[in-house]
């Protein structure tokens, strides 16, 4: 008989992880669900799932986080089942699809600076972005000392990969 054992996206890499003085560590993505509000159920369906309509927002409500992800987009995390939306939207469930890693310590932003072409030295808590991350799509969350970074889960390896380099590469150069 096959023994499977479910991993998650960065096993094996050696995570949590320090160099200088950032950490590097992955986030656990246990439940994520796409809602895309139907036309014209915008305001109904971000009633239900107690969040604001803004663009680029991630905030906590009840059991879960929701992030803006895109235009007419939210992610919808950490719940294991939703308020009914049934006709206000389309939901899915992306729990397997997604990788995120945080970044923390002193200088983060210089760290991004290197892999993302947004300024994000000037985003806050409570705020999210959809950018380009090494190459790749990512959604980008700003935290207290640092960020969170999602990706493809087929770009785990990749997107560590380029984290890893751009943080060595700050700590060489002081």
């Amino acid at each position: 008989m096959i023994d499977v054992m479910a991993k998650t996206p960065f096993s094996g890499q050696g995570l949590p992880l320090r160099i200088g003085h950032f950490e590097i560590a992955e986030r656990s993505l246990d439940h994520v669900w796409s809602v895309m509000p139907f036309k014209g159920k915008h305001a109904e369906a971000a009633k239900r799932l107690q969040v604001p309509l803004e663009i680029g927002s991630a905030v906590r409500a009840q059991d879960r986080e929701v992030i803006w992800t895109g235009q007419n987009q939210w992610f919808c995390v950490g719940a294991q089942a939703l308020p009914d939306l049934d006709g206000l939207g389309a939901v899915t469930d992306q729990s397997d699809g997604w990788a995120a890693l945080t970044l923390d310590g002193t200088g983060a932003g210089d760290v991004m600076a290197r892999l993302c072409p947004l300024d994000l030295r000037g985003f806050s808590p409570g705020q999210a972005a959809r950018s380009e991350f090494a190459h790749m799509m990512a959604i980008i969350l700003p935290r207290d000392t640092g960020y969170e970074i999602w990706v493809m889960r087929s770009c785990a390896h990749t997107a560590l990969h380029h984290l890893k380099t751009a943080a060595s590469s700050i700590i060489s150069q002081r």
